[in-house]
């Protein structure tokens, strides 16, 4: 049973991913790729779109619910990703820019699919 997470909580557990998947990246600015190891031993290509982050005054944090699509798209640039860390540029309210980057929370490899360890 997949436990249900509250639209009021504020935190995923760490993602598990990076441990057992190569070629992390990311697509398209909110969506995450990688080749993932199944059971059997042979990698899967597999994608899943980032939730629940925004550009809060030029940096990135969760909103207030983790399941709703990220918004850091309309005001971040130069977005990358390194394991599970989520890297960009964002917009402050002044007009300027700061980098920021933020640990990607709740997925995980199930069996060479990336998956949010919740239902939202």
């Amino acid at each position: 049973m997949i436990p249900m997470l509250s639209a009021s909580a504020q935190w995923l557990s760490e993602s598990t991913y990076a441990t057992s998947c190569t070629n992390i990246e990311i697509d398209n600015g909110d969506t995450l790729k990688a080749k993932c190891l199944q059971m059997n031993g042979s990698l899967h290509r597999t994608s899943i779109q980032i939730l629940g982050i925004e550009n809060v005054n030029g940096q990135l944090r969760y909103g207030r619910d983790p399941g709703q699509r990220s918004t850091y798209l309309d005001s971040c640039r130069r977005v990358s990703v390194v394991g599970a860390t989520l890297m960009a540029r964002c917009q402050r309210n002044n007009g300027s820019s700061s980098d920021t980057w933020i640990l990607i929370r709740g997925i995980e490899n199930q069996n060479g699919s990336l998956s949010y360890q919740y239902e939202f």
